[in-house]
């Protein structure tokens, strides 16, 4: 088991047609609470997996780093993220 170091987080798992995200949240000494959705991804589909981020006040989210998903992230999310090759 991690040893939890964020109230807020996601992990993101990107496939072909569907991302499928994991919010946790709570604090650092409890077990946190866990949220599942998965969104398409298409730029609605992006925008709306943006705006529920940011409802859940998320502070860190982690995801697999393909080239092709990379520039997208960036292109949709409007920021370069740490690690970013360009």
């Amino acid at each position: 088991m991690l040893e939890v170091k964020v109230e807020q987080c996601a992990g993101i798992d990107v496939g072909k047609k569907f991302i499928d995200v994991c919010v946790l949240i709570g604090p650092v000494n409890r077990k946190p609470a866990e949220e599942v959705r998965r969104f398409g991804t298409h730029v609605g589909d992006l925008e709306a997996l943006r705006a529920w981020l940011k409802e859940k006040a998320c502070t860190e989210v982690i995801m697999e780093k393909h080239r092709i998903v990379l520039e997208t992230g960036i292109q949709h999310f409007g920021r370069t993220v740490q690690g970013d090759p360009r």
